[in-house]
């Protein structure tokens, strides 16, 4: 004879979905980075990367500027000031050169370039520019304590990153693959041409 004994149903808080518990971790990275650069909200800021539409459609009234490839880093410049005049802060997130040195022409007087990422070992800044215009440089490698943060700001609703899609608010994670097919994730996330932003792994 067997008895089966039915329980209550039971919400696991301490494991969040997959998706959003993957997206804390680039989350945590932002988090120290305006925190660290001491940035509020409402203050203009240069954030210097790349998806323009997404960008566009991730937050209505921002200013985005298409910037060639052949151009110098003072040619880039000069297209960023017309568009948007020189910001107080310029955060930089790819350690590339050529986009360092723009973050740092760009930036007003007394202002602040923050560099995120990691890039060459040695680098050769513009250092009379940096010294003559009172610019401070400061950098983030790693984001200590700020996952809690970045929990309690989903937890709460305050900052989305469930796996919707539309016009209001476009995805963050566009490709998924099986732990089995890594390697074309790994080749998907290389190649600019499939438009990725982030790409997840699930096992």
């Amino acid at each position: 004879m067997w008895y089966l004994l039915t329980g209550s149903d039971v919400v696991f808080f301490s494991t969040p979905p997959f998706h959003e518990g993957s997206l804390c971790e680039p989350l945590a990275v932002a988090l120290a980075g305006i925190k660290r650069v001491g940035l509020h909200l409402g203050d203009p800021t240069l954030i210097w990367c790349n998806r323009l539409d997404f960008a566009k459609k991730l937050v209505p009234g921002v200013c985005t500027v298409l910037i060639e490839c052949d151009l110098t880093p003072k040619d880039v410049t000069q297209k960023i000031k017309a568009a948007a005049n020189g910001p107080e802060v310029a955060i930089e997130c790819s350690s590339v050169k050529s986009s360092v040195h723009t973050a740092v022409h760009v930036t007003q007087f007394g202002g602040k370039v923050f560099i995120i990422g990691v890039g060459k070992n040695e680098q050769v800044f513009p250092f009379m520019h940096l010294s003559a215009n009172e610019i401070d440089v400061s950098f983030q490698y790693r984001y200590a304590n700020q996952y809690p943060k970045a929990i309690r700001l989903v937890a709460g609703g305050l900052i989305n990153l469930k796996p919707l899609r539309g016009r209001r608010r476009p995805r963050l994670v566009r490709h998924r693959f099986k732990l089995k097919d890594a390697v074309s994730a790994f080749r998907v996330t290389a190649d600019p041409s499939q438009g990725a932003i982030k790409v997840q792994i699930q096992d």
